[in-house]
């Protein structure tokens, strides 16, 4: 019932999803000669990243694309994480078998990680058994990973309860790394005169210190935070950590990103777009009917859902004609 809920509402919104994409893009290919060969002039070389990720159809679509083209393929068994939709460990054989002729490149050096890092990622390959860090690639064949920095620092596993108390964490431990200097007033104007001096002469490099939003300045230390940098898989998960930044006064700046303003003005914009473009997809339209304000609460707008999701299946109203109708 779930499913076929599911599949009506794509029908009725005029969507796909990310299996729609896959599966009619290869059966368009299949079908559809003249198509595959106009995109496959498209290219000379065929690079796909990540390719223990790929699934079944995926395979079939590179394959189809690669037939007169040099194709190349990057990718290691060991961190596999989409098995969940589909990804195959088969495609590591499968691709020799419809490229005989293909060579194996191994990339043995490691540019970003520690000895300390590589044995604890290998330590967790290998099920828990304390073993060399080996990669391994291919079949059978064994990779010892050549490291620019050779020990490193020991590694902390945190387990946080949730994403928002994860990002606190970490802004709690920027914050005693580097905590705001607050600023002392003085109404003694020969203290407030001798400090000024004194601060001149003492202040910081702007390589080791940095102003916050509010005016402090950060603490002078081995650290400033032009030297801390936080990692994120999921672009979402930075909203939290600019949440609290800003709470705290605390500089900073998001690489190849948009802050949590842009995004959220963006996300309106692309709703606005989507809509346009597909008069029947009601899930953008229910984003942006109130915004700008246009006087509906809550309450309205829960209702005007529920309407057109328990309307007569024999009508023949549209969506644009249905929300003209009284509520």
């Amino acid at each position: 019932q779930v499913f076929s809920k599911y599949e009506n509402l794509k029908e009725s919104t005029n969507s796909i999803d990310f299996n729609d994409m896959l599966n009619k893009t290869r059966k368009i290919f299949q079908d559809e000669p003249f198509k595959l060969k106009t995109f496959s002039e498209k290219f000379s070389h065929v690079l796909v990243d990540e390719y223990q990720d790929t699934n079944l159809v995926q395979l079939e679509i590179i394959r189809s694309l690669s037939r007169d083209h040099r194709v190349t393929v990057v990718g290691d068994r060991n961190q596999s994480i989409y098995g969940w939709r589909g990804a195959s460990i088969e495609n590591w054989e499968l691709f020799g078998k419809y490229f005989p002729d293909f060579q194996v490149v191994q990339l043995e050096r490691n540019y970003r990680s520690t000895q300390r890092i590589v044995e604890a990622c290998n330590f967790l390959i290998n099920g828990g058994s304390n073993s060399a860090f080996i990669f391994q690639v291919e079949n059978s064949s064994q990779v010892e990973v050549q490291l620019e920095d050779p020990i490193g620092k020991k590694i902390q596993l945190v387990e946080a309860p949730n994403k928002f108390e994860e990002a606190r964490w970490v802004v709690d431990q920027i914050l005693k790394l580097v905590p705001p200097k607050p600023i002392v007033l003085d109404d003694d104007e020969e203290s407030l005169e001798k400090s000024e001096k004194n601060s001149d002469k003492n202040l910081p490099s702007e390589k080791n210190a940095n102003l916050s939003s509010s005016g402090n300045l950060m603490k002078n230390s081995e650290l400033s935070l032009n030297d801390i940098a936080i990692l994120y898989r999921n672009n979402t998960s930075n909203l939290n950590f600019q949440k609290l930044f800003l709470e705290n006064s605390v500089n900073f700046r998001i690489a190849n990103g948009q802050n949590a303003i842009s995004t959220s003005i963006n996300s309106i914009l692309i709703f606005y777009l989507k809509f346009i473009m597909n008069p029947r997809d009601t899930i953008s339209f229910f984003e942006i009917l109130n915004v700008p304000s246009r006087g509906w609460g809550p309450k309205s707008i829960l209702n005007l859902k529920l309407n057109w999701e328990n309307r007569d299946p024999k009508s023949k109203l549209n969506f644009s004609q249905f929300i003209r109708q009284p509520l």
